[in-house]
């Protein structure tokens, strides 16, 4: 889970989930005091289809998920609206091995938006090469704070905006992910897969309490939370994004860097 409270132009960014990942910023990725969902800042990914501004965490057995339940959720606002005519605006990217794009065997999980504005969610592994689901709804229509919580529950994936169930896939079955435990595995927050040169891979906006957890978190319709996550035992990485300078932190334990 990733916080964002720091002061503005800070690159300090923390997990605060039970594990205390190293959370590294790149390039201009930085805390923005003028938005924020919760805390004293957010995460901010810049305006412009600048490449290279993104979050990175090194790997960890607690995401190896296989065919397990589990919640990848987050607060995003757009800087621009309708940003991506073509598919872009990348979330969060698992990649079990080194390779930024590499084939089907190479990747986790992709996250991203549709050229409509709606969330598209992929997971890699057996059986057959991936598994997805397609969103609906616009989220990069306004300049609004939007919840976006995409959800593993038994054979199915679920999408939900705001609090509702956007998109379903039943068709899950037992289909399980791609390990991501080697040690060249990494973990993006705010691009699809970074370093491939392709600028619109990256999210524009801001980005606050970015959490990844065991288990179903959302299983129907809900009411967002209106104040920061906290950790439990299901937290695998929670990154407020409360920090200053440009240190970004698992606020779980204080591991930090800053590239």
């Amino acid at each position: 889970m990733i916080h964002s409270t720091e002061s503005s132009e800070s690159t300090t960014f923390t997990d605060s989930g039970n594990t205390g990942h190293t959370v590294n910023g790149y390039a201009d990725v930085k805390h923005a005091v003028a938005e924020k969902k919760f805390g004293t800042s957010s995460i901010y990914f810049g305006e412009s289809n600048q490449h290279g501004n993104y979050l990175e965490v090194p790997t960890h057995t607690s995401f190896d998920f296989g065919a397990d339940n589990h919640t990848i959720e987050w607060w995003q606002k757009v800087a621009v609206v309708n940003a991506y005519p073509g598919a872009g605006g990348g979330i969060t990217y698992g990649r079990p091995s080194s390779s930024n794009n590499g084939g089907q065997s190479d990747r986790n999980w992709l996250i991203y938006h549709q050229s409509n504005g709606a969330i598209q969610w992929y997971m890699y592994g057996s059986p057959g090469n991936n598994i997805g689901l397609a969103g609906t709804t616009n989220v990069c229509a306004d300049l609004n704070w939007h919840h976006i919580a995409c959800v593993r529950e038994g054979g199915s994936m679920k999408i939900y905006v705001d609090g509702t169930l956007d998109a379903t896939n039943s068709s899950v079955g037992t289909f399980s992910m791609n390990s991501i435990g080697s040690a060249e595995s990494k973990i993006t927050v705010g691009t699809a897969r970074p370093n491939i040169g392709n600028s619109d891979e990256e999210f524009q906006g801001w980005i606050d309490e970015f959490r990844i957890s065991k288990g179903a978190r959302y299983t129907s319709n809900f009411t967002p939370a209106t104040s920061a996550f906290t950790t439990d035992s299901n937290t695998v990485l929670l990154i407020h994004g409360d920090g200053t300078g440009n240190l970004f932190t698992d606020d779980s334990y204080l591991s930090l860097i800053h590239i």
